[in-house]
């Protein structure tokens, strides 16, 4: 071996030998490496590219973890280093492959939800459910807390509170529904004014208090969109064109007094009960403002005109 190692160049002295040339190589070293090939195989030509080549890698099989539970988990075995020149053999386990991993792993606790939810199809309930059992296991039962007592001295004011307000509304619906019909005018009352006479015996008959609530309500019922509109409405109800051309206010010139009048008082309280907030004032002014212009309703504007062109058509003509 000496020789081959050394390559020594062979002379008369060697031995002839019949033999196989399986593999050649420029060093001592690379033909090492083929020796225990070439004992179990008759094909051990490589390249030297290939003999460059590393030895590949052995695979160590992976070991598989239950991941259920976090908790308890063992550590993962550590991978050997095996150097260049040795060689390690791993042995495993056939029962360990068999059974598994799992054995090994602690089991979570299994949490039995109470009888109430079982069937339940929803998630949240079940949980909610579980997680209640859970806190009545590791709470101890105690007494109400300060914030539930004035939770519930708060609900026991609510409480008293609707009833009194109940009887109110109830009383108020009894109170109601006998307001509820329309009073009627009184009896030789009827509207419009047509004349004086009619005018003085209403007068006569205001003397009555009855009679003035009777018609005070129904003139309420009158209405209007303002306090303006609502004067202008009643003064339009009570009292005709004819009648109104023989009032004023305070009764300047030939015509009567409005002002004196009892129905003045029933008309000031008609429209105070429609429109609450309005003042005497306001529903005098109006009711000026109508008795002033009431020449000038039902065409009265129009009539004036008509004869004041008449009378400067005469004029011109007269001048002619």
């Amino acid at each position: 071996m000496k020789a081959v190692k050394n390559a020594v160049s062979p002379d008369s002295s060697f031995k002839e030998f019949n033999i196989d040339i399986m593999y050649d190589s420029d060093t001592y070293e690379r033909a090492r490496e083929k020796l225990k090939k070439a004992e179990m195989e008759t094909d051990v030509n490589t390249t030297d590219a290939e003999a460059d080549l590393t030895e590949k890698r052995k695979r160590i099989p992976t070991t598989r973890y239950d991941t259920s539970d976090s908790e308890g988990w063992p550590s993962p075995p550590k991978k050997a280093c095996v150097s260049p020149d040795r060689t390690v053999k791993i042995v495993h386990n056939d029962k360990s492959k068999e059974k598994g991993t799992k054995d090994m792993l602690p089991r979570s606790p299994v949490v039995i939800p109470p009888k109430s939810v079982i069937g339940s199809t929803s998630k949240t309930t079940l949980f909610s459910a579980i997680e209640g059992e859970r806190r009545k296991d590791k709470t101890p039962t105690s007494g109400p807390s300060a914030t539930d007592l004035k939770i519930l001295l708060l609900l026991e004011e609510l409480k008293n509170e609707a009833k009194l307000h109940t009887k109110l509304l109830l009383k108020l619906g009894r109170q109601t529904e006998k307001q509820i019909s329309i009073p009627s005018l009184p009896e030789g009352i009827t509207f419009p004014i047509s004349n004086l006479s009619q005018m003085e015996n209403i007068e006569e008959k205001l003397a009555d208090e009855e009679v003035v609530n009777s018609l005070t309500a129904n003139l309420c019922l009158v209405g209007g969109d303002s306090v303006e509109s609502n004067v202008r409405r009643v003064m339009s109800h009570t009292l005709s064109q004819e009648v109104a051309l023989e009032y004023n206010w305070v009764g300047k010139g030939a015509k009567k007094a409005f002002e004196k009048l009892r129905l003045k008082k029933v008309i000031l309280d008609a429209v105070r009960g429609s429109r609450q907030g309005s003042t005497n004032n306001e529903i005098e002014k109006t009711m000026k403002e109508w008795l002033r212009y009431a020449k000038d309703r039902e065409g009265g504007r129009r009539k004036r005109m008509t004869k004041k062109l008449q009378q400067q058509r005469e004029e011109n003509e007269n001048a002619m």
